[in-house]
């Protein structure tokens, strides 16, 4: 994968011959979180008419700087112990610009979907940045509030270069761990959002969390969609058939949730981009 990956809408032969893309998205992965695990949702979105854009954020995928005489993984570990909050939004900037060219060019609407740290960054751009307009927003596990995380917050504060070791399963890892840099990314952008004007983000959206969820305030992230009228915020509820022992925090595919969880989830989300 690429730093931008495009997934075109899937044609859909009918009387014309083929149906034109419905929209465009621009798709943002989750802190240290592999970017092609956000294949299910480019995958449901382009087989509902949507072209998707998907960004590997600075530190993750091939969005590294390679070193010499070190591997890739030891290269885009070092480059995730140097990101700051500036870099990840010039990055997200810049793939927005293509997203919304595209949009523009097809006279359809643009939606942005993020999961976790990828709604965070995706969501500060579009509250600081006037000429940023999306049409609609479906945000996973949004890290828009945190509850207090000690230990990630000294490493913020004190030893940006220091890694703590992910607990997550391997097949969703970016990285062997995270380091103190991106967890100062991620509280900076929390407190540019909580500074910024949230109704720049009063769009249609559909916001999926597990009330139970291990790293986002589920409370925190309901709090902010009851204050959005245009928001609906919609609980996660994990089926049988995970792969693995079950991560509230993930929230993206049928081996995360289940099957039957997954499969009410696409159909949300279809039912939301062609309605």
């Amino acid at each position: 994968m690429s730093t931008l990956s495009w997934t075109p809408a899937h044609v859909r032969h009918g009387n014309n011959g083929g149906a034109p893309a419905i929209g465009v998205a621009l798709a943002i992965h989750g802190l240290n979180y592999d970017p092609q695990g956000m294949a299910p949702v480019t995958e449901c979105l382009a087989e509902a008419g949507v072209d998707c854009l998907t960004l590997s954020l600075h530190g993750h995928g091939d969005n590294y700087l390679p070193l010499p005489n070190a591997d890739e993984d030891t290269s885009r570990l070092c480059s995730f112990t140097r990101v700051t909050l500036q870099l990840w939004c010039d990055e997200v900037m810049a793939a927005y610009a293509l997203a919304r060219a595209r949009a523009d060019e097809l006279g359809i609407p643009l939606l942005l979907t993020g999961y976790s740290l990828g709604a965070l960054i995706g969501s500060v751009v579009v509250v600081t940045e006037p000429q940023v307009r999306v049409d609609r927003l479906l945000l996973f596990a949004p890290a828009l509030a945190l509850p207090p995380h000690g230990f990630q917050y000294w490493l913020a504060e004190r030893a940006p270069r220091r890694v703590l070791p992910s607990l997550s399963p391997r097949r969703y890892r970016a990285n062997r761990g995270t380091p103190g840099a991106a967890y100062a990314a991620a509280y900076d952008a929390i407190g540019v959002l909580e500074a910024g004007d949230l109704q720049r983000l009063n769009v249609p959206a559909l916001v999926f969390v597990d009330r139970r969820d291990e790293i986002v305030s589920s409370s925190g992230v309901e709090s902010i969609a009851r204050q959005l009228s245009a928001w609906r915020f919609v609980p996660v509820h994990k089926s049988d058939g995970t792969n693995g022992r079950v991560y509230h925090h993930l929230v993206i595919g049928q081996d995360a949730v289940g099957k039957g969880a997954w499969d009410v989830i696409t159909e949300q989300i279809t039912n939301f981009v062609v309605s």
